[in-house]
């Protein structure tokens, strides 16, 4: 392939893909794999002629990243006449995409269970605290004191507690992804990039904030209306 050829195709890739794409030359991977092998690297130096080729590195959107997209890809760039071979560790890929999936499900059932668990919980609590006043609701009731009127404190009282709730659980999962990014025994290697775990945190404060509250209002209303 000339120059054109190849810089056309690396502009291509990364327009399909909406990602980055870099030429790396026979010379310069030579001088990467010699870093890489270390004290035996200087064998490479015998050889009277680089048998490395031309190759394009692509690093893709977030949207291309799943096997299916991936192997699509490698599909039809590997149709192009210029193409040799194209690599993204489909074995390792595929590994880590069934090992994903499984997370994702177990995940899912963990989390409608502490949301059913959180519910039940909270309503119990509050219908203590609601039994423990019962002699000023009854009171209230007795001056008129509608059931709006009545519930309201305890709704605002298992909101907040939702919301202490939220605030807790974050402060728990920055300590844990600081612990694991600080982890020196290698444990979670494969789950950091560049050394980091890259989360969303505007995105999982939102979350947190708006399921603790919906959380602690439907335990306390649930507790209210049996009681009322």
């Amino acid at each position: 392939a000339n120059e054109l050829d190849r810089e056309q195709l690396a502009t291509n890739l990364a327009e399909r893909t909406r990602g980055q794409a870099r030429l790396v030359s026979p010379a310069e991977a030579l001088a990467r794999l010699a870093s890489q092998l270390g004290e035996a690297g200087r064998s490479l130096s015998a050889l009277g002629e680089n048998p490395l080729p031309w190759t394009i590195e692509l690093h893709l959107s977030e949207s291309s990243r799943d096997l299916h997209a991936l192997k699509a890809l490698a599909e039809k760039t590997l149709s192009v006449d210029i193409v040799q071979d194209v690599d993204f560790g489909e074995e390792a890929v595929g590994r880590l995409d069934t090992f994903q999936r499984a997370l994702k499900i177990s995940a899912t059932l963990a989390f409608g269970l502490v949301f059913l668990t959180t519910i039940v919980v909270v309503a119990a609590t509050l219908q203590l605290a609601i039994f423990a006043r019962r002699d000023e609701i009854e009171i209230q009731k007795l001056v008129g004191a509608t059931h709006r009127f009545i519930r309201v404190p305890f709704l605002l009282e298992g909101t907040l507690q939702g919301l202490l709730g939220s605030a807790l659980a974050l402060a728990a999962i920055y300590g844990t992804v600081r612990w694991i990014e600080n982890d020196r025994s290698r444990l979670f290697e494969l789950a950091l990039i560049d050394g980091q775990l890259h989360a969303n945190w505007p995105r999982m404060l939102l979350e947190l904030i708006v399921l603790g509250g919906m959380l602690g209002l439907s335990g306390s209303a649930l507790a209210v209306r049996r009681f009322l």
